[in-house]
């Protein structure tokens, strides 16, 4: 999505998340953080950039984990990249930076948020979608981790069922949407308040951004998780979701796709 967005050129490697471990290190990319007995974590995304080496063949290729460390490194070696090119046919006015300045905060907070409020419910619901959803590989090691626990014989034992259990699932779902509307309503007042004729209309018909007037980190990390519901149950949660909140996260979602889209 980032890379899209900042107009720079890449390849992908597509690697299973079960072989992120192995495969990172036998590309030399340092781990992301540690798990809680000290081993080295290592996760995807990962980024391996050799650019240096085009101007200093002794340089080293910069090589990271973490998707916050990579966008900090793509805004810190390709600033160019977060401005608008209207010379190149760019329709999109603003700056395409994902941490402007004093925002960290508030980033920081949508994506704890994300990961330990609002995508819980969805893997609760969507147990057996996203098993589906893997690389084969990815299928075998989730099974060998999950199945043989107390009670859990197959994978439809892991998904939440009954409808009132199923009701109270949706109803955290609903309320962690809730959560994040509020703060993009707050920062809709402010950056009103601040009376910048730059800044475009967020009413019903504008794009509900989390840092008018533009895209931003917070914005893109909740998309990946609206296009998720989207592909784990196009029928059923997103025809509901996308609709919530005055249809603001359907807006939101098809702004950042249109944006993210080679």
């Amino acid at each position: 999505m980032v890379l899209n967005f900042k107009r720079l050129s890449y390849t992908t490697h597509w690697t299973p998340t079960s072989l992120a471990t192995e495969v990172l290190q036998q590309h030399n990319v340092p781990p992301s953080g540690k798990h809680p007995d000290g081993r080295p974590h290592y996760t995807l995304p990962a980024l391996i950039d050799h650019t240096p080496q085009d101007t200093n063949p002794s340089a080293q290729s910069v090589r990271l984990s973490d998707s916050t460390r990579i966008i900090e490194y793509l805004e810190r070696a390709y600033p160019e990249a977060s401005l608008p090119a209207p010379d190149a046919g760019d329709d999109y006015p603003f700056s395409r930076e994902l941490y402007p300045a004093n925002s960290r905060a508030l980033h920081a907070f949508v994506e704890n948020h994300i990961q330990n409020v609002m995508k819980p419910p969805i893997y609760n619901l969507y147990t057996v979608a996203l098993y589906k959803s893997k690389l084969p590989h990815d299928q075998v090691d989730y099974a060998a981790r999950k199945l043989g626990a107390p009670g859990v014989t197959s994978i439809e034992d892991l998904e939440v069922n009954g409808t009132e259990a199923r009701a109270k699932e949706w109803e955290k779902l609903r309320n962690a949407f809730r959560v994040l509307e509020d703060v993009q309503k707050e920062a809709e007042a402010y950056y009103s308040q601040a009376q910048n004729p730059g800044i475009p209309s967020r009413d019903g018909t504008g794009v509900p951004v989390f840092q008018p007037p533009g895209l931003t980190y917070s914005d893109f990390a909740v998309a990946a998780v609206l296009m998720m519901i989207r592909n784990l149950s196009p029928d059923e949660a997103w025809p509901k979701v996308r609709v919530w909140d005055s249809g603001r996260w359907g807006r939101l979602f098809q702004e950042v796709e249109r944006r993210w889209a080679i």
